[in-house]
């Protein structure tokens, strides 16, 4: 087994930095992402990435999307929409919450041969745009139930025929849609004990239930305690009224929402369907009532509150990462956590752009004129790049463009690699969404953004290639809070951050840190560009122009 250089470092203990931040990084991890808030686009009426903007001004966090056709090839699993997808999350923070497959209403997955091919093109779409979980739709035609009629109250039985073919398609569906860590969500007219029945036909984790609070209101269930019952087989919840606001009494809010938090939740809460002509003011109040009542925060995110930025001279994106405060290092227990990540509070007082990705061949070729790199590829990270190399870089850009151009700090770069997150990668845990490691990338670089970004629109902070940052290394950090921490005055080693393809996943890490000499120029070793806020190129810092020198020698 390949030992990595971060795994070989001996780093000095330093105990945890007091036992308040030990139960508050404990309690941040047993809760997991948390909820959050998004919207159907149809019920926006756009289903394409502009649902994002207007998303945006709702203060939601993201948008479930669906397919605008009955297409052979479905609208969000060609390469092009999923560009545009991604550059829509980028520019506004915003993340997909899930993708809804509407189609099977009308082309039913038990009897339609085109709704399989569209399962597995949305099970890869979603694992592309980086979220977990599908809608499978049962309404319409695709009804699961016989008797009676749709949407009403009264007893209705499980249609057998179209019950036997779904399951046999799921079956064939789940172990693809697990190895792209995607779960299949199942909405439909089915109470809880007829949705568990065909689980446990399927008996495979990755095919759970999307609860929708007011259809299941509406054909007289009773919600709370099916919520109850689904416990740990609930993959996501639409949340809508039957008659207006939530506050109509149809469905009862607050016995549901209690009955949510008793199962522990965690995950997206997705908005649809609106009434009145206000549709903006409809969902604001909505999602309002539901920050309310899970005492959640209004959303934060880098871009968003500033334009994003394109450096024409190289080609390269940047979103505005604001102020904030955050706690650097990682919780006791962490898998792959080392004594040189004391968990510690850092406030930042100035916000910053970070560029979206890595710093490529092809940028480095517009600023530079010529390519360094011994693995070659315009998309791919510069790789067999020193510090000193990194640091020319940053002050060719400043005085191409004249904005001061240079390396985060160490701080800075965490901030932005968490992206609000608190668990040990900033996609909930799972790398291989984010990130190119030694266990995905088959130890080789890999295009840049070709994997999801961060909730912020940063790309490849997990992998791909190793990122210098501004700072000397130091084997401990500050226990106490920190505003604006730059590292030691000196040292031998510079802080690198982000594991890279030749790294075990824990070393890739949001926390994980490492010390390289300066002067290497190891294959793995990359970097990406933090601009400041201002207009006005003042070219890196006296000091680190000092450095820069000096590392040469």
């Amino acid at each position: 087994m390949r030992a990595t250089r971060r795994e070989i470092l001996a780093a000095s203990g330093m105990a945890v930095a007091g036992s308040t931040l030990w139960r508050e990084l404990l309690a941040a991890k047993a809760a997991g992402p948390g909820i959050r808030v998004g919207i159907c686009d149809w019920s926006l009426g756009m289903r394409s990435p502009a649902a994002f903007d207007v998303a945006r001004t709702l203060g939601l966090d993201g948008v479930e999307i669906s397919p605008t056709e009955a297409a052979r090839t479905l609208s969000y699993a060609t390469s092009a929409v999923q560009k545009q997808y991604h550059a829509k999350m980028a520019e506004t923070g915003l993340a997909v919450s899930s993708l809804a497959t509407t189609l099977t209403n009308a082309h039913p997955l038990a009897t339609d041969p085109r709704a399989a091919e569209w399962l597995t093109q949305t099970i890869d779409a979603t694992a592309a745009l980086g979220a977990r979980v599908i809608l499978l739709a049962f309404f319409g035609k695709g009804d699961l139930l016989t008797g009676g009629k749709q949407g009403q109250p009264g007893p209705r039985k499980l249609n057998r025929e179209a019950v036997d073919a779904v399951v046999a398609k799921l079956k064939a569906a789940a172990p693809r849609a697990k190895a792209k860590g995607v779960t299949l969500g199942l909405e439909s007219w089915l109470s809880a004990s007829q949705n568990i029945e065909i689980l446990d036909a399927v008996a495979h984790p990755s095919v759970r239930v999307y609860y929708d609070i007011a259809n299941s209101t509406r054909v007289g269930y009773d919600v709370p305690a099916e919520i109850r019952l689904l416990k740990g087989r609930i993959c996501q919840f639409h949340f809508k009224d039957n008659k207006g606001s939530f506050d109509s009494g149809n469905p009862k809010m607050g016995p549901i929402i209690e009955a949510i938090k008793a199962i522990g939740y965690r995950g997206w809460i997705v908005l649809e369907r609106s009434f009145g002509r206000d549709r903006a003011s409809y969902f604001k109040g909505n999602a309002e009532f539901v920050r309310k009542s899970f005492g959640l925060k209004a959303p934060t995110r880098g871009p968003g509150r500033r334009d994003p930025v394109v450096l024409k001279s190289a080609g390269m994106a940047f979103v505005f990462v604001s102020p904030g405060e955050f706690v650097m290092g990682s919780a006791p227990g962490e898998t792959g956590r080392h004594d040189d990540e004391a968990p510690h509070r850092v406030r930042l007082t100035k916000g910053f752009y970070i560029a979206t990705t890595e710093v490529t061949q092809a940028q480095w070729q517009a600023v530079m004129g010529y390519n360094p790199c011994k693995v070659k590829g315009e998309k791919l990270p510069v790789n067999g790049i020193s510090w000193p190399q990194a640091v020319e870089f940053c002050k060719a850009l400043s005085a191409k463009e004249g904005r001061t151009c240079r390396l985060p700090t160490e701080a800075e770069w965490e901030y932005a690699c968490r992206a609000g997150s608190k668990g040990a990668f900033a996609g909930g845990g799972e790398a291989d969404k984010m990130g190119w490691h030694m266990d995905n990338s088959q130890e080789r670089l890999h295009e840049v953004a070709t994997l999801a970004p961060n909730a912020w629109g940063i790309h490849d902070m997990h992998g791909n290639a190793m990122e210098w940052t501004a700072d000397w290394y130091a084997a401990s950090l500050s226990a106490k809070q920190a505003v604006d921490p730059t590292g030691p005055a000196e040292g031998k080693t510079r802080v690198a951050r982000g594991g890279s393809c030749l790294h075990f996943a824990r070393a890739c890490r949001s926390a994980a840190r490492t010390g390289e000499r300066p002067v290497s120029g190891a294959p793995h070793m990359g970097f990406r560009v933090v601009m400041d806020t201002d207009n006005t190129a003042r070219g890196t810092g006296r000091k680190e122009r000092e450095s820069a020198t000096d590392e040469r020698r």
